[in-house]
């Protein structure tokens, strides 16, 4: 699968979690979305090129994967797993969540807020120093 397919999928799963949420809600029904970020598991290792049977004997592969960027590219620098997101589904299908329907919530640990603070301060000086480094007349 692509990413252009997948984009596609879930921005119509969302519209449709919207759109039933709006025509059930006078019944009291609560419709929501999950969009998770990178969770250690087998679909996650099939979506990254691993051998299927591989993949889902072995989600540890998948969360080894992902801990080596977590710190370039997500600001909770913690392995999204299973759990996470069976507990964020758990309390959008309990009362704590009564008020709340329509909704898409994100579970990523951060990494659609943008990039960790110390990432993003590494290159924002990588890009100064290039700046420097290729003005006319500068010293090499």
């Amino acid at each position: 699968m692509t990413g252009h397919y997948y984009s596609a999928a879930k921005a119509a799963s969302i519209h449709l979690a919207r759109c039933a949420a709006m025509e059930l809600g006078e019944k009291g029904i609560r419709v929501n979305s999950l969009s998770p970020g990178m969770i250690a598991t087998g679909a996650f290792g099939k979506y990254m090129g691993m051998q299927p049977d591989e993949a889902d004997d072995h989600p540890e592969y998948a969360e080894a994967a992902i801990s080596s960027v977590v710190p370039r590219w997500q600001p909770l620098q913690y392995v999204g797993r299973v759990d996470d997101i069976a507990q964020t589904a758990l309390f959008l299908a309990s009362d704590a969540s009564r008020f709340v329907t329509g909704h898409n919530l994100v579970v990523d640990g951060g990494i659609s807020a943008g990039w960790p603070i110390a990432a993003a301060r590494s290159d924002r000086e990588l890009f100064f120093r290039t700046i420097q480094a290729s003005r006319p007349g500068h010293a090499a």
